[in-house]
């Protein structure tokens, strides 16, 4: 969580979208992209747009 003022964020960090860095490929990466993506599809504002 992190705040600006009186706003609060969740900030869940992926990896860049370039395709170059095999980072979300081989691990600890991966496990690590698979557990962001959860935390995402659970998150309350993910869910509101069902």
């Amino acid at each position: 969580l992190v705040s600006r003022g009186e706003l609060n964020f969740d900030l869940i960090p992926l990896p860049h979208p370039s395709g170059v860095s095999p980072w979300h490929k081989i691990s600890p990466g991966r496990e690590l992209l698979v557990r962001a993506m959860k935390k995402i599809a659970r998150h309350p504002a993910m869910r509101s747009l069902r």
